[in-house]
């Protein structure tokens, strides 16, 4: 999965509660306002490490060779320091170098069309990331600022929190991995033998409920683990039939879609199951057959009482224009979804994001890159954003990704636990009967080896044990 577009909002400032975007294309990554306002991120000029056989070849799991700068997730975060508002976007691509970018005067950084901001922070990542959030660490001390940290999901199913301040790497050094990985990051959940999709992280609440980190993974569930300290497991949303590509959070709830077309409604707290859509099985003149990518959910900004609320879910599928709309009504008590519209788009949206109140922002494939959809009224407008066009100039539709899913050399999804190379591809190894000779093979040469040894047993206890 990729994840190539991400919103963030800036409040507590004299920003004005200003809305910023990042997102990757192919190689260049853009930080934009809303009033169309927009700056690139430097690549690093760090080697990525020409040892590793992956990085310009394929990954263990055998998939596709990737152009080696090309960017896998993109995430942004505003904070507060010391009365100044600092923006913090962060970079993932396929060589995976993982770079952050501090933007300490916002206001200067956007008036300036020349400005490309420098990577303060490089870490090289285990294995390719999918997807990037950030976090705030409350200190003991409630005087102290919490610490902000970079959650990365990767394809090896782990979830690791990384510094925003100290660097891995240092520009035009290279150190092993042994000496830098150590002080610089820290494990938070681990999926075992499995592929991380999506991670989310949930607001802090205000009635002293625990803050959770939601983890979804190719193996069909959701976890949800309380953060920071994430060893506590708090339960799974189990109910998914294939693997999940996307999650999202609104208030209490949790929004889930994967490979088994269907839409979910959690709520995260009690890991109950709430509602489900079969997307693949609505009416021909609404409904897709492609596979759901990515989940949103919007809402008036208003509404805080999660338990009476109404917003809007939005989903977009693998190789298709369309973005379909539900509508989700609590106020009577019980969860009730429906569907409300269906947009078709001038191409295929390859991310999708809360932007303001009800309004989706889309990036597209086509010349546009980035519209905003109103769910509410169901109309969708190309967003103003000339700066972002001359930026990638360059590129063509033909650049960017025709699909969000890890795919094989041969397209498949790799995803989808029949087309990898290992283990059994047909049936449960349970039921294979050449396993049971084997099993029983071993025994007997077992047996036969206690015989030879001094005090082994005799033949009558070792027949007794085989029976």
């Amino acid at each position: 999965m990729k994840q190539l577009l991400h919103c963030f909002k800036a409040t507590g400032s004299s920003s004005d509660d200003e809305d910023y975007w990042v997102t990757g294309l192919k190689d260049k990554a853009i930080v934009g306002t809303s009033v169309s306002a927009v700056v690139e991120l430097a690549e690093s000029d760090v080697d990525p490490g020409a040892g590793d056989d992956d990085n310009n070849q394929k990954d263990s799991s055998g998939y596709d060779a990737q152009p080696s700068n090309e960017i896998q997730a993109v995430a942004g975060f505003a904070v507060v320091e010391k009365e100044q508002l600092v923006l913090y976007a962060a970079v993932a691509r396929a060589n995976k170098l993982l770079s952050i970018h501090r933007i300490d005067d916002p206001q200067a950084a956007f008036g300036d069309d020349k400005t490309s901001i420098p990577a303060t922070t490089i870490h090289k990542t285990p294995k390719r990331v999918s997807s990037l959030c950030f976090a705030q660490i409350p200190a003991k001390d409630t005087s102290t600022p919490p610490l902000t940290v970079l959650i990365a999901g990767d394809l090896v199913g782990d979830a690791v929190a990384y510094s925003l301040t100290e660097s891995a790497i240092q520009t035009g050094s290279k150190e092993s991995e042994e000496e830098a990985a150590c002080p610089h990051r820290r494990l938070l959940v681990g999926h075992t033998a499995s592929m991380l999709t999506s991670v989310e992280l949930s607001s802090p609440s205000d009635d002293d409920l625990p803050q959770f980190l939601l983890s979804a993974d190719r193996d069909e569930k959701v976890r949800v683990s309380h953060f920071p300290f994430t060893t506590r497991i708090h339960g799974f949303l189990l109910g998914h039939e294939a693997y999940v590509t996307n999650i999202a959070l609104y208030t209490r709830y949790c929004l889930s879609c994967g490979g088994d077309g269907t839409l979910r409604v959690w709520d995260y707290r009690s890991c109950d199951e709430l509602a489900t859509v079969n997307l693949q099985s609505l009416d021909q003149a609404f409904g897709t057959t492609a596979i759901p990518t990515k989940v949103v959910a919007v809402g008036q900004s208003s509404e805080h009482d999660s338990d009476k609320c109404t917003f809007y879910v939005s989903v977009i599928y693998d190789g298709s224009n369309n973005m379909d709309t539900f509508l989700v009504d609590t106020q009577g008590g019980k969860l009730e979804i429906a569907k409300s519209q269906q947009f078709t788009l001038s191409s295929q949206p390859l991310a999708i994001v809360p932007w303001k109140d009800t309004q989706v922002l889309a990036l597209l494939r086509n010349e546009k890159f980035l519209i905003v959809c109103e769910t509410k009224k169901g109309t969708a407008e190309p967003q103003v954003v000339a700066t972002l066009t001359d930026s990638a100039s360059s590129l063509s539709p033909d650049d960017l990704p025709d699909s969000l899913l890890e795919k094989d050399k041969h397209g498949n999804i790799a995803m989808i636990k029949n087309n990898e190379n290992r283990g059994p591809a047909q049936q449960m190894p349970w039921n294979d009967a050449k396993r049971k000779d084997t099993a029983r093979t071993r025994n007997k040469r077992a047996r036969q080896r206690r015989r030879k040894t001094p005090g082994g047993g005799s033949d009558e206890e070792d027949n007794e044990k085989g029976r």
